[in-house]
């Protein structure tokens, strides 16, 4: 079946190659804003007005969530294109997981209290909107007749 009559399930690539544009968007600009600035220094050097001890842990834990997402998306996006049978298995984890890491993230970042004192809703529309891609996305991955037509093979041949 060409691509273009995959109806619905196109949306999945195309979210899977918007998601890895902004993760590498978001390293790039968190490492360039945490090296050039003194953010650094400032959000983890004791005695600092902005210190906080949650600081160092949050940025390292969102930095190895992100390469890891970065990592989990561009193989979920070869077994799609290889339409490997894995393919529906391996995007619910991956799913599944950026959810479950907006969410300690979401949490986490509450714990200190220059965010939590922030009343910006953007925070809270990130984490709905992650629960809500996650029910969909997983609901028609695990229900869906095309996913379970098109995700055969076991693995890739190799090319003549």
């Amino acid at each position: 079946m060409p691509w273009y009559k995959d109806g619905w399930l196109l949306i999945l690539p195309i979210a899977l190659i918007t998601g890895v544009i902004r993760l590498l968007i978001s390293i790039i600009a968190g490492l360039a804003e945490l090296l050039t600035n003194e953010t650094w220094v400032s959000l983890t050097e004791k005695g600092s007005p902005a210190y906080n001890r949650n600081w160092l842990p949050l940025v390292i834990f969102e930095f190895v969530v992100q390469f890891g997402l970065l990592f989990v998306s561009v193989r979920v996006l070869r077994l799609y294109r290889d339409r490997h049978q894995r393919f529906p298995r391996y995007a619910i984890m991956a799913s599944l997981g950026s959810a479950f890491f907006v969410s300690i993230d979401f949490f986490w970042a509450d714990s200190i209290s220059a965010i939590a004192s922030d009343a910006d809703l953007a925070p809270w529309k990130e984490l709905v909107m992650s629960i809500v891609v996650t029910v969909i996305m997983v609901s028609y991955l695990l229900r869906s007749k095309r996913v379970k037509g098109r995700f055969v093979r076991l693995g890739v041949t190799p090319p003549n």
